[in-house]
């Protein structure tokens, strides 16, 4: 075929209406990978009579072509080559199109070509770096086994116009485009943890030194997102406790906060009165703890300041609760020097108070727990028992004390609809992970009420009274 040809081909169905009719054709060729199939047309007068006149229809012949048809692609291909263009369909749709026409099949070659390209990058990037972490992580993104970072990675991959471009030209690390260039930033984090070093810095500072962004590693940013999904799936190799952690939210700031790179250290805190002791990595005693237990005073610990402890002193039991209000008045109750300890959670765990019970089971003190009678109560308690094992104990926290809290004439509050759900699911929950709050839940699902452990200070201040 003479390239003339083909330009006049290209010319002749340009000047005549074969817009509608060439696209059609070109959408079933690159479906089917070969010509051949037919497609549906629906056709208006002028369309007809071009179609008519190509094919060489005429009498009673031309009567078939009507407002909707069906054209064989092989047919209109033998035409074609019959013609005086002495083409092929495929050659009219790529010079028709200015460009050439990709059919499904060669596509996704295409596709899994740049994705494993994709992978083949991050590997040279991490052998370039050299970090044994780094290493590991892109070991299992070619394993398969990295699954965290595999199904954001796959997703992403899917998503993109750009996808195919695993680098760029000068295949320099700098240069790196797309996905490519997000996983090179994830592979320097990797490596430049400063948890890894017994190191803690900001979020923002440390995003700002790799990408130039204090914002590189947010969230919302593709950079955050694999790296938070990379550090979930080295979390064995980082030796991250994540159990009854459940909110993502929360397991992400674990996470960040494991490996030194808490994004708000300041304010998270846990409310605690009576801390004994707590050790600093140089050996010496914190003088913060020891100032407020001298001067018996409760104290808002910032998570900056609790994960300086390497270790700490509490009374054995030691008394956690729910809601300040409950710990200010057993605080007050028995404060000074010589008190017992407590802690409050103010609602779900924060991290600070994760890091200090965490150091509380570590000095191997008993821990006691008391909580609402509610669905936020119930999961609080879970969490903690998932966590904690049998290093902690539930505090007036079973059915017979739930049942006394609804005698207290200040009464209770109906358990809504979503709540009763909430507590169904719960206790329905193939891994029976309820354990020892199953009957609590029961009880409260048949009086359909909620209570709260204000409703039973007296017996916990009894309580803490009769253990010293």
């Amino acid at each position: 075929m003479a390239q003339s040809g083909l330009a006049d081909a290209v010319r002749y169905f340009r000047q005549r209406p074969f817009s509608r009719i060439l696209e059609a054709l070109r959408q079933r060729y690159e479906s089917l990978g070969r010509v051949g199939g037919r497609v549906r047309l629906t056709l208006n007068e002028e369309e007809r009579v071009a179609l008519r006149d190509f094919l060489g229809m005429r009498g009673s012949r031309s009567r078939h072509l009507g407002p909707a048809l069906t054209l064989d692609l092989a047919r209109f291909d033998a035409a074609l080559q019959a013609s005086r263009f002495g083409c092929t369909l495929p050659q009219l749709l790529e010079a028709y199109a200015g460009g050439r026409v990709v059919t499904r099949a060669a596509r996704r070659q295409t596709r899994a070509a740049a994705w494993e390209r994709l992978l083949d990058v991050i590997q040279e990037e991490a052998t370039a770096l050299g970090d044994p972490l780094v290493l590991r992580w892109a070991a299992e993104l070619k394993e398969g086994r990295a699954v965290h970072s595999l199904r954001w990675l796959r997703r992403s991959f899917d998503g993109r116009d750009d996808a195919t471009r695993a680098t760029a030209s000068d295949g320099r690390a700098e240069g790196l485009s797309g996905l490519a260039g997000i996983g090179w930033v994830v592979a320097r984090a990797l490596a430049a943890l400063p948890g890894r070093q017994g190191r803690h810095a900001s979020l923002p500072v440390f995003a700002a030194s790799l990408t130039g962004d204090p914002h590189g590693l947010d969230p919302d940013r593709e950079a955050g997102k694999l790296l938070e999904r990379a550090l979930a799936d080295l979390q064995p190799e980082l030796a991250v406790d994540l159990a009854g952690i459940d909110s993502p939210a929360m397991r992400r700031e674990a996470l960040l906060t494991a490996v030194g790179l808490a994004r708000d250290d300041l304010s998270s805190t846990v409310l605690v009165a009576n801390l004994r002791a707590a050790t600093l990595a140089d050996g010496r005693s914190d003088p913060l703890v020891a100032g407020a237990r001298e001067a018996g005073v409760p104290v808002g610990y910032p998570l900056r300041a609790v994960r300086r402890w390497v270790a700490v002193a509490a009374t054995d039991p030691t008394f956690i609760v729910e809601n300040p209000s409950v710990f200010g008045a057993l605080a007050e109750r028995h404060r000074g020097p010589g008190g017992p300890t407590f802690v409050c959670t103010a609602g779900q765990p924060s991290l600070a108070a994760y890091g200090l019970l965490d150091r509380l089971a570590r000095a191997g003190v008993a821990m006691l727990y008391s909580g609402d009678f509610d669905v936020s109560g119930i999961l609080i308690a879970r969490a903690l028992k998932v966590r904690y094992g049998q290093r902690l104990h539930l505090w007036r926290m079973d059915a017979p004390d739930y049942e006394r809290a609804l005698e207290r004439p200040s009464g209770s509050v109906p358990l809504s609809a979503r709540e009763k759900r909430q507590l169904a699911s719960l206790l329905h929950e193939s891994d029976g992970g309820l354990g020892e709050l199953g009957p609590l839940v029961e009880a409260m699902l048949g009086a359909g009420r909620k209570a709260f452990q204000e409703h039973l200070l007296p017996e916990l201040e009894a309580d803490v009274a009769a253990s010293g």
